[in-house]
């Protein structure tokens, strides 16, 4: 073929030309792509869920209301017969069929907007009945008497129902936005990346080589970064030529509400830029962020300075709300009108005017605070700010509270003077975006198979699936006078979304109904001999039951960790006693019970997937950063889903093959990874146990003895009733609830104040030997990047925990439990065959396996010739076979269990007296060796088949 050198524009047209007829003459906007309906389809299911949630937990809160009762049930029966309705319309457009009937039949197209119109009508409608129940309360609870806590009680429903709102906006808002996708755009089934290239050739004049190479291969450069959406930035640092960068990008060098820390102009941190938030107040974002509505992709971000004097110097100060009161208030501060008017008044600047600026600054500092040592004038990136974590500021100028006037804390302060606004000025916290990770979940349930499990846990290997990343949220830890305050979060109104690259998963399942049951029978008060956690070095423990119980505790009294302030500013007395209110509430409230194994399934689920992110990352030598982590709880499939995605172009790591490559088999992997991450903690713990043995013992210093002394105490006070907090949790409770200043006043003559004390509290919790990793940290199951949730690991993970279940999973150790919860959780694991050697059965092991025999298990069931014969039509009747043990011959008492073949389960139970406690180990078996071992019970002689068969 004779080459030809076709001009740009020829070449750009005739590229275009072959994409649209690839793509049936279409521009990228006319399709929507189907793994977008699913995943909008899931979001609906997730905050379908979260809404039950919510609507249970309101109930019984209104039920302890007897003068608002009658009013909001009426508004809760209307709610409770709409879910109905919502969950009959979600379970008919999530049919998988369904979605992938949109792009063939107009008729399936039809009916399935037309239950979106009635979703988005019902969700509509119970929004607005839930504007209805808040002003309910609102009017109750002005025109009655309600006093103290029934007050206070009172005013956290109002919470509930605004976020129960919010999600059911949410449901109409991804429902409006697939009605019109899917009415107006035809549903693409071919690769996404085909359709953004046809976008981007049709967005302008211009389209670089490059960018067409790097949308069709999916890589960014040829060092193989993956091609991820860009955003544009539109500010006068901008990184390259484009001023593009991905998300994950942005949100490590620029997130929304830190300081952007690049010099421009000689002036640090005078950009910023930020989200619509639910909970923050006082900041607006018109023409500051552009979001595509219909796909929740981030387009542009165009920061604020906040020293442009041409539209006005902005001092923007944002109030984030933590709690349901004033006291849950967070103040801060951005951006410096003194600073703003002095750059006005010598109009440009230039490093003599910063000069000159600073030596203005210094002598204002000087005369103000008494000290000879002033900070830069010139730098926003740094800032003052409250000990107590009520608030901070940018403005170099604040070195006194400004918001002492709106603080509830400041206006007690005599002349406008806050003691709690500390003297030294720190970094602005680092900000993190936090993502939530979606896979669609068919995909998973479809890889699943019986043929490489792991005694119960299954392993699952998925090509070509999509990864979803949504991002709801942003955390920082407000400063404080120890290294890690209280952590504060702004909720975005409205997710960011990111989709990856089609890529490739390898993980797990753990069955959910046995892992609960596991659970459940740590947290039994009549379980004996539980594991022990050390809490102080060498001899302080408490079982590992007491270490969750206080956990969750923590968890619920910080709303999910998130409004720690008013539960560290109490004094550890008030502390105490309402844990000791909570502990008697948790032994009578079965549905509060029911919460805490829900959140010990989480946190099980999280810090498995850490493990298995760090195992997959070490044992294939793969980065972390090219890993991204997954785990998901499913009620409704029984699993507990922990996996790892390429974070890749196209899957080009191929973890699935490497993995078989590596290990041999899958269920080679599981084994490996589970005794691999036991030996990691076990060998934690006991370098932990030397390393603080060495701290007490090396201890001289008789001031820091004393210090640690006390500091001990209060700890020692804090968990002999119950409250077990992680040393950053305790040093910001000593600080924040000024325990401090009480052993400062204690010392007086050692130490000169209370911020000389604060210098050695840091030192004294490792010379007290109180344990600094106590259930977790970054040398066991912390990460350093990448966590779904960055600043609250030492709520959501727990290396103690975690390894006693693979102890347990893995039958490296056995556990006590009822039969007639632990006992039946792990025999309802048979799916295909039950052997039961069980010398003594009753009406409950009867009925337990002629209902495991009509689900489709082969059952076979040996015992005396009396149970037999008791049993025999019951059983015959559901096709139960059954042996009798031969009693003349010999007398058996053991007992033992084969599931599919596969585990074999060692107990005291028999299949009688399911309420007794009785011990259970799980043993791995090869199939042949279970074959055997049934034939060598089942024709050695001591057993004969049952006659009464017939």
């Amino acid at each position: 073929m004779k080459e030809r050198n076709l001009p740009e524009e020829d070449l750009k047209k005739n590229l275009k030309e072959l994409l649209e007829r690839i793509l049936s003459e279409s521009s990228s906007e006319e399709f929507i792509y189907i793994d977008e309906v699913s995943f909008h389809l899931e979001r609906i299911e997730n905050l379908y869920s979260q809404t039950r949630e919510i609507f249970s937990k309101l109930s019984t809160s209104v039920a302890s209301f007897p003068k608002i009762a009658q009013d909001m049930q009426v508004f809760l029966k209307e709610l409770d017969l709409r879910y109905k309705e919502i969950e009959k319309l979600i379970e008919n457009i999530r049919r998988k069929e369904t979605i992938e009937d949109l792009f063939v039949s107009e008729e399936a197209k039809s009916s399935f907007i037309s239950d979106l119109e009635k979703l988005y009508e019902i969700t509509n409608e119970v929004r607005e009945k839930c504007v209805k129940g808040e002003k309910i309360i609102k009017e109750k609870s002005t025109s009655m008497s309600f006093k103290g806590r029934e007050e206070e009680n009172l005013k956290k429903l109002i919470p509930e129902i605004r976020h129960l709102r919010n999600d059911f906006q949410e449901m109409m808002d991804i429902s409006d936005d697939l009605i019109s996708s899917i009415r107006n755009k035809r549903v693409w089934e071919g690769p996404p990346e085909a359709l953004d290239l046809l976008y981007s050739i049709n967005l302008g004049n211009k389209i670089w080589s490059h960018d067409i190479v790097v949308k069709v291969s999916g890589l960014r450069s040829v060092a193989g970064d993956p091609y991820i959406e860009e955003v544009k930035l539109n500010a006068p640092f901008q990184p390259d030529e484009e001023g593009n960068l991905t998300i994950d990008q942005l949100f490590l060098r620029y997130p929304p509400f830190e300081p952007i820390h690049v010099e421009v102009d000689g002036i640090i941190g005078r950009f910023v830029w930020f989200m619509e938030s639910e909970n923050a107040e006082g900041v607006s974002i018109s023409d500051m962020v552009n979001i595509k509505e219909e796909s929740g992709k981030l387009i542009s971000v165009t920061p604020m300075d906040l020293l442009s004097s041409s539209s006005g110097c902005h001092e923007v100060v944002v109030k984030i709300h933590v709690g349901g009161d004033r006291r849950g208030i967070i103040f801060v501060k951005y951006g410096s009108e003194n600073l703003c008017k002095k750059i006005s008044n010598y109009g440009s600047l230039s490093k003599e005017v910063i000069e000159q600026i600073q030596e203005d600054y210094e002598k204002r500092y000087i005369k103000a605070v008494k000290s000879g040592r002033a900070y830069s004038a010139t730098n926003l990136g740094y800032v003052w700010f409250c000990i107590l974590g009520r608030g901070l500021s940018t403005d170099p100028y604040d070195w006194r509270c400004p918001f002492v006037k709106d603080c509830i804390i400041g206006k007690t302060m005599q002349k406008g003077v806050c003691d709690k606004w500390s003297w030294s000025r720190r970094l602005f916290p680092k900000v993190f975006v936090v993502p939530e990770r979606e896979i669609t979940l068919s995909s998973v349930i479809s890889s699943l198979s019986n043929e490489n499990t792991f005694l119960f846990i299954k392993p699952l290997a998925i090509k070509n699936v999509r990864v979803h990343e949504l991002y709801r949220r942003a955390q920082w830890y407000m400063p404080s006078v120890v290294s890690e305050g209280p952590v504060v979060e702004v909720r975005f109104k409205k997710p960011i979304r990111k989709s990856l690259l089609r890529t490739n998963v390898i993980g797990f399942v753990i069955p959910l109904s046995l892992l609960k049951a596991i659970i459940g029978s740590l947290l039994n008060e009549n379980t004996p001999h539980k594991p022990e956690v050390a809490i102080i070095y060498p001899n302080k423990k408490v079982s590992l039951d007491k270490l969750m119980l206080s956990k969750f505790y923590i968890y619920e009294a910080t709303k999910k960790g998130l409004n720690s302030f008013s539960f560290l500013q109490k004094r550890s007395e008030r502390i105490i006693e309402n844990f000791e209110n909570f502990y008697k509430k948790m032994r009578k409230d079965g549905e509060l019970q029911g919460k805490l194994v829900n959140f010990l399934v989480e946190v099980i689920g999280h810090t498995l997937a850490h493990l298995f992110l760090v195992f997959i990352s070490n044992s294939l030598e793969i980065e972390p950063e090219d890993l991204l982590y997954i785990y998901k709880v499913d009620e409704k499939e029984d699993m507990l889903l922990i996996a790892v995605a390429e974070n890749s172009v196209w899957g080009s790591l191929d973890i699935v093959e490497h993995a078989k490559s590596k290990f041999g088999s899958l269920h080679d992997m599981l084994r490996k990874f589970v005794n691999d991450s036991i030996d990691l903690l076990e060998k934690h713990e006991k370098e932990l146990a030397m390393f603080l043995g060495k701290q007490g013992s090396q201890t001289n210093n008789e001031l820091l003895n004393i210090i640690a002394d006390k500091v001990r105490e209060i700890y020692e006070n804090l968990a002999d009733n119950g409250v077990i907090l992680d040393t950053t949790t305790f040093l910001n409770h000593i600080v924040l609830s000024e325990e401090d200043r009480k052993i400062a006043e204690e010392l007086k003559g050692r130490v000169q104040d209370v911020k000389e004390l604060r210098e050695w509290l840091t030192d004294a919790i490792i010379a007290s030997q109180i344990n600094t990793c106590i259930d977790g940290c970054t040398a066991c199951v912390m990460l350093e990047r990448g966590c779904t949730a960055q600043l609250l690991q030492n709520v959501l993970l727990s290396r103690n925990l975690t390894s006693w279940v693979l102890k347990v999973l893995s039958g490296k150790e056995s556990i006590k439990g009822r039969g007639d919860e632990l006992g039946l959780a792990i025999f309802n694991q048979a799916k295909e065959r039950f052997f039961a050697f069980s010398p003594y059965i009753d009406d409950k092991g009867a009925r337990f396996l002629t209902e495991l025999a009509q689900r489709g298990v082969k059952v076979v069931l040996v015992t005396y010739e009396n149970n037999a014969s008791r049993y025999r039509d019951l059983l015959s009747r559901y096709g139960v076979d059954i042996y009798v043990l031969k009693a003349s011959k010999i007398s058996r008492h053991d007992k033992f269990y084969i599931i599919d073949r596969r585990v074999q389960i060692i107990t005291s139970q028999n299949l009688s007296n399911l309420s007794s406690i009785n011990d259970f180990m799980f043993k791995s078996l090869r199939f042949e060796d279970a074959e055997r071992i049934e034939k060598q019970e089942l024709e050695g002689g001591a057993v004969e088949r049952y006659r009464g068969n017939s």
